[in-house]
């Protein structure tokens, strides 16, 4: 009788292992595509970001020379004796490459009168017969009488590196321009934490309007019936069909001297002239909170629909009116919704450039007309960088916690 033998193959460690991994990679496939999106179009962008707010190297790459020996220097110890002649060298050869727009910008931003200093030096040392005067330090200073000052020599010491934290100190009120003479000047240019305290303002007025617009009307579109439901949830989301910068400009026509807001308001009587209501806190309020609505109203309509209405019934039923039913019953159950559409319409506006730049005034204007500005105008990609940079960070501050308390309050749904 002829045994059959048979073996069984256990699987290994390693081979249990890697079938793990490949099903994990399996199930990960259909999202590899948004995966890759979001790292090309969203964390890169970030990242770079967040890199040009800490790069501060146009001294250095200007007067490598110069950075290279003063580097460590302090005020009131004497300079190394040929700082002259490197930064002599470095300026010819900074005219011939006639890269002078980095430097003189760089300085100017810390040192008032800095970007004519380095112009005229600049033009001084290469102009012609310049190079025959040998006293390196008499050919500097007769370029220009500021290098007979210590200030210009600490900014250029103090931004000797590539990186540094100078942009956002800039970005925060935290950094000091001084003249020529090495003392605080009271020019100090823009005032960020004005502006950004605006920006929150603005945001948070505009974010309390649309809840308590939207709060009710999301309540009558739960509550509607028949075909009325639908006709109110339509009319939320005709204004996702139109352009932003349309409804921007309807503001405009509007509010506008000769609008229709003026020609109604002298029909009725309530003003025989026209008011200045375009270009005003009211204009950008009022036209960013039309225009968020319905974010914040189709989160609370979302979560209204799913709240039982045999709870308010059993409130009416044990004796509640009808006020206190929908507070204690179902208002609680709304605030998800609400928290939900508020965050979304907060960290919106925190953002908004168009609406504000087109109705508001001069003293409206928010973060992103600033960082627009300095990029597009200003060529200041440091200090338009470390702005977002401040502006990131809080919009992550406020909504991660507030993320939170809504997916704990919702089941761990949002």
């Amino acid at each position: 009788m002829n045994s059959i033998e048979t073996s069984i193959v256990l699987p290994t460690k390693d081979s249990i292992k890697v079938r793990g991994v490949r099903r994990r990679l399996l199930a990960i496939a259909p999202a590899l595509p948004l995966i890759i999106f979001l790292a090309a179009f969203f964390l890169l962008p970030i990242s770079a970001i967040f890199f040009y707010s800490i790069q501060d190297d146009a001294i250095s790459n200007s007067l490598p020379r110069t950075t290279a020996i003063i580097k460590g220097w302090s005020k009131g110890s004497p300079l190394p004796t040929d700082a002259y002649e490197a930064v002599v060298r470095d300026f010819v050869e900074l005219n011939s490459s006639g890269n002078i727009g980095a430097l003189s910008q760089r300085v100017g931003n810390e040192l008032v009168g800095g970007r004519a200093v380095v112009i005229q030096t600049v033009k001084k040392l290469s102009a012609p017969g310049s190079g025959e005067q040998a006293d390196w330090q008499l050919r500097l200073e007769s370029a220009h009488p500021a290098w007979k000052q210590e200030a210009v020599w600490s900014v250029i010491a103090n931004a000797s590196g590539t990186k540094g934290f100078f942009y956002l100190k800039w970005a925060t009120d935290q950094l000091d321009k001084i003249d020529v003479s090495g003392k605080i000047s009271s020019d100090q240019g823009y005032a960020f934490l004005e502006m950004f305290k605006r920006t929150a303002l603005i945001s948070l007025g505009v974010t309390l309007l649309t809840v308590l617009l939207g709060y009710p009307l999301s309540y009558v579109m739960v509550e509607a019936k028949g075909k009325w439901g639908a006709i109110l949830l339509l009319m939320v989301l005709i204004p996702f069909w139109t352009s932003l910068l349309v409804r921007s400009m309807s503001w405009v026509v509007l509010l506008q001297s000769n609008g229709v807001v003026n020609m109604l308001l002298q029909y009725i009587g309530f003003s025989d002239s026209s008011i200045q209501l375009l270009y005003t806190r009211f204009a950008t309020v009022a036209a960013m909170t039309q225009i968020q609505l319905p974010f914040t109203v189709l989160p609370m309509y979302s979560v209204m629909k799913t709240i039982p209405r045999t709870h308010v019934r059993a409130a009416r039923s044990l004796g509640a009116g009808p006020l206190t039913a929908h507070i204690t019953v179902f208002l609680p159950q709304a605030l998800p919704g609400i928290a939900a559409g508020a965050l979304l319409t907060f960290i919106l506006c925190l953002g908004y450039y168009i609406t504000p730049a087109l109705v508001g005034g001069a003293a409206d204007q928010m973060a992103s007309y600033y960082i627009a500005r300095f990029v597009n105008e200003e060529l200041n990609w440091g200090l338009a960088s470390a702005l977002s940079v401040l502006l990131t960070i809080a919009a992550v501050l406020i909504a991660i916690p507030l993320c939170r308390q809504i997916m704990r309050r919702n089941g761990g749904r949002i």
